[in-house]
């Protein structure tokens, strides 16, 4: 067992034993520490004296070596003998048949314990002892090089003569095993063992693991700010884009004459920021007892939930109650070129195939360049069902892949972005195999999208603040004994070209059956 993992033990146990429990370990902590400092002297101690001769035995090897004189003269004995003598005694602790009392004398495990294990000691303290036993069995077992288990810490405390522990270790390894058997009723007979159980019956020494990480929930991955949109600044609450609504017109004339005179309608485009907002109470006990960081990782799964809330508008937000309108409501508000920049996919006989499928791909690469927008990042966006749907389809060939460059992650030459966020379950038209298996399918220059944002994410964190909990009711932090984080994050989503930018392709279905 490594020794941070043993620190880890000590302190839960600690915590669970109480104040006579703590002093216990205390005890022990302390122990330990003058065993690593007599180890120490011991490897700097000569290997003979002097004359060979000593003039006593060492009474008190502690008081010994702090005097700085470890070998005293002793007729009786040399120098070796001192030194062995003194590594038997630091061999019989470390072995735990002894312990070293503060004096620095050596009394026997069942000398010291036995005062403070008769029946009229109060069952929380006999607990806590009972405790301290078995981990001192199960650091004997690590010691000696065996797996932590009941079953090393039961070999290993057999010598002691100590019949209460022996039975209470024994019944961990019987919790044990009935809870690695494969018998059902064995199984679920530990289980409730072990549910009911106090400390000194086994409980403290099968405690339930507890793994020092803490799985984050499953959040949609953010698609659309790795797709090269371009990033503007807007530090003041609003950003304003100038943008030409017509152009100059240039005419041919003929000689001695000219031409009327051309000017350009010139508009804004005007960006607002939303506010994207995250409220998270804390129980103070919490912050301070748990034996992970909590506040860190809470801050990291805010961030996630923040980066996957503002992907769903980038993608599909309406422009209402305080949101960006995403790539799906510029899409809508667009027919340069002549052509509606949303349609629904194709059916031939009532269903979709592979000629229907590449017509309305192909159809919005054509919407795009029809509406002479750059063509800048184009990149498709589709759901991870629809995406494996086109994977799956074949040609007049079973073996013939018709859109075999997407296991690459392209179709057409340009990439593909899969989002859980772009749902599969939408009503769409009225033809076809469903009408709640229908999905999107987008197709954007996104170069010509642009997020404007104020820079970063603002965080505080305050003891004792009133907040909204889940149903909308102020709850006062102070009187919960509360401190509440709160992420503001500031953007606007917006296509420099009005929606020209933005192909949605509606009513997919093409993976409904993949």
């Amino acid at each position: 067992m490594d020794p941070k993992e043993l620190e880890e033990i000590l302190k839960a146990l600690r915590g669970e034993l109480g104040e006579f429990g703590k002093t216990l370990l205390e005890d022990r902590e302390k122990m330990v520490a003058r065993l690593d400092e007599i180890d120490g002297r011991i490897n700097d101690l000569p290997s003979s004296g002097s004359d060979g001769q000593l003039k006593h035995r060492w009474g008190n090897p502690v008081a010994a070596i702090a005097a700085g004189n470890p070998l005293a003269a002793n007729p009786e004995g040399t120098a070796e003998e001192a030194v062995e003598e003194l590594r038997e005694r630091v061999s019989k602790e470390r072995s735990g048949h002894f312990v070293m009392m503060p004096n620095g004398t050596f009394v026997p495990v069942l000398k010291r314990f036995s005062a403070i294990r008769g029946s009229q000691v109060p069952a929380q303290q006999r607990n806590a002892l009972m405790a301290v036993r078995q981990m001192r069995a199960l650091a004997l077992a690590v010691s000696q090089g065996r797996e932590p288990s009941a079953e090393s810490a039961l070999a290993a405390a057999r010598g002691w003569g100590d019949p209460e522990l022996l039975g209470a270790l024994e019944h961990a390894r019987d919790m044990v095993r009935g809870l690695r058997s494969g018998d059902r009723e064995q199984r679920e007979a530990s289980e409730r063992a072990l549910g009911t159980a106090t400390l000194g019956s086994g409980a403290s020494f099968v405690p339930g693991e507890y793994f020092g990480e803490v799985i984050d929930y499953l959040h949609d991955m953010s698609v659309v700010r790795s797709s090269g949109p371009s990033i503007l600044p807007m530090s003041r609450g609003s950003l304003t884009i100038p943008f030409v609504d017509s152009a100059a017109q240039a005419t041919y004339v003929g000689e001695n004459a000219g031409s009327n005179a051309t000017t350009l309608g010139d508009a804004v485009l005007k960006l607002v920021r939303k506010k994207l907002q995250i409220i998270f109470p804390l129980s103070n006990e919490l912050l301070a007892e748990a034996s992970y960081a909590v506040d860190a990782f809470v801050l990291r799964h805010m961030g996630y939930v923040a980066a996957a809330r503002e992907d769903l508008a980038f993608i599909r937000g309406d422009k209402t109650e305080h949101t960006p309108g995403g790539m799906k409501y510029w899409a809508e508000q667009s027919s340069a070129g002549g052509d509606a920049h949303n349609f629904n996919r194709t059916l031939d006989t009532g269903a979709p195939t592979v000629q229907t499928i590449t017509n309305d791909l192909i159809k919005a690469l054509r919407i795009l360049e029809d509406s002479k927008v750059p063509l800048m990042m184009v990149t498709w966006f589709m759901s991870p069902r629809d995406f494996w749907g086109l994977v799956a389809k074949r040609g007049t060939s079973t073996d013939t892949e018709v859109f075999a460059e997407m296991r690459g992650g392209t179709l057409y030459g340009q990439p593909v972005k899969r989002s859980t966020q772009i749902p599969k379950t939408l009503a769409g038209d009225a033809s076809g195999t469903g009408t709640g298996n229908k999905s999107e399918v987008y197709c954007a220059a996104m170069g010509n999208n642009v997020i404007a944002e104020s820079d970063g994410a603002e965080i505080t964190a305050q003891n004792g603040v009133a907040y909204k909990n889940a149903s909308g009711v102020v709850t006062a932090g102070f009187t919960e004994d509360q401190t509440v984080m709160k992420m503001n994050r500031y953007h606007d989503f917006g296509d420099l070209y009005r929606g020209a930018s933005n192909v949605l392709i509606e009513s997919v279905d093409w993976g409904a059956t993949a």
